[in-house]
């Protein structure tokens, strides 16, 4: 878990504040208020409930990193998810005693067999049950806090604390988490139309084999170009690794198992490799000569944003240049139409310069990169709508 700042504890006015908007919170849903605990913990978790001790810990450090506002988007989305385990408190004790039936197995299992793989067995019994189980508990919350304060409030939420109460397995993703409540409740339309609109300039089958070539032909040409460069570094020296290994068994395999080796590794390679991009997520979009393609993925985990992927174009001319120009201003001008934000990762700088150039992106905020990024935060670039829905409607 990421660890945070040392923050000043709370003063006795914003203490009431927060314990006043936990009691209105329990009041709409239905519940008695809980003791509510503030607490001082070095990890992002916002909060935590506790059944048995009807009791609702808050952590200081999440309340300073959302701004200390107990009635803004987040502290409502998280009090409610929160509040929510309440609500269903009776799956929660299920939950615990689910907990307590794997203890007995466990103990029972190091007791009476001999050996470390029984132990073992139970816990992988143990995860693999108790995920779905615990899951279920936390989409159940979800649905409580979406109620309440609705999708976009627990997008902020999320952009506090990346991973929602805490990481792990016990936890969905925030990906899933969003996802699960735009089906229950519905995405917006504007957002649905735009990916209906994507879906209809898409490529259909037997052009998206020629895109995936194109797409592994540019990026084998700028790692060629630009072999050490920091996000390429990687790559080039793994390619070297492979070289280092194979190259001496070709020479000891004689010519003619050499030759045969050679072409059989270079015919998978241009075969493989687009084969693989072919089954990557998204709507693969094209320039009309065709010298220019890019993917289009809707990232769920923040509604009303996609990420545009393997921006690339073949050959590198100044018409191909044209093509990949155009066709950035076309999906930029629908995300402004139906009110939709852009996304792109800036894996190089020169690939960040162009996409800064064509697209119009900026950076993106740091906690938006992080709720973005698996492990390491990686540097994104947002663009936003130039045109409001309301003027593309007129």
């Amino acid at each position: 878990m990421t660890m945070m700042r040392w923050v000043e504890p709370l003063s006795s006015a914003q203490e009431t504040a927060w314990q006043e908007r936990v009691r209105e919170l329990s009041t709409q849903l239905g519940v008695s208020c809980p003791r509510v605990e503030f607490v001082r913990s070095g990890k992002i978790a916002g909060a935590s409930y506790h059944p048995f001790s009807d009791q609702l810990k808050i952590r200081v450090q999440w309340i300073a990193a959302a701004g200390g506002d107990p009635y803004s988007q987040a502290a409502t989305a998280l009090l409610s998810h929160e509040l929510g385990h309440k609500v269903d408190r009776r799956f929660v004790a299920f939950s615990i005693a689910l907990v307590s039936v794997w203890g007995v197995g466990f103990l029972s299992a190091v007791w009476f067999a001999d050996g470390v793989w029984p132990p073992a067995g139970a816990v992988f019994a143990a995860v693999a049950v108790l995920t779905p189980v615990f899951h279920r508990r936390e989409f159940r919350a979800d649905d409580v806090a979406a109620d309440v304060a609705g999708v976009s409030a627990m997008v902020e939420w999320f952009r506090v604390a990346p991973a929602g109460a805490g990481p792990g397995f016990f936890h969905p993703s925030d990906a899933a988490r969003i996802q699960r409540q735009e089906f229950r409740l519905g995405r917006s339309i504007y957002f649905a139309v735009f990916e209906m609109a994507i879906d209809q300039r898409s490529v259909g089958p037997e052009r998206q084999f020629q895109m995936c070539w194109r797409e592994f032909v540019a990026g084998t040409w700028g790692v060629a170009q630009h072999p050490f460069e920091r996000q390429k570094r990687a790559k080039t020296l793994l390619l070297l690794l492979i070289l280092a290994i194979y190259v001496p068994l070709f020479i000891a395999a004689g010519v003619k198992w050499s030759v045969i080796g050679i072409s059989v590794g270079i015919v998978l390679v241009l075969v493989g490799c687009p084969l693989i991009f072919l089954f990557a997520p998204g709507y693969r979009v094209e320039s009309p000569d065709g010298c220019a393609s890019l993917r289009v993925v809707a990232r769920r985990s923040v509604p009303g944003v996609f990420e545009v992927r393997s921006f690339s174009r073949w050959p590198m001319t100044d018409a191909s240049g044209k093509s990949s120009d155009a066709l950035a201003r076309d999906v930029g001008a629908l995300a402004d139409k139906y009110g939709v934000s852009l996304l792109a990762l800036a894996a190089s700088e020169r690939l960040r310069d162009s996409y800064i150039r064509k697209f119009g992106f900026h950076d993106a905020p740091q906690d938006l990169c992080k709720m973005l990024s698996w492990g390491k935060t990686r540097p994104f670039l947002v663009r936003g709508p130039k045109l409001s829905v309301t003027h593309a409607e007129g």
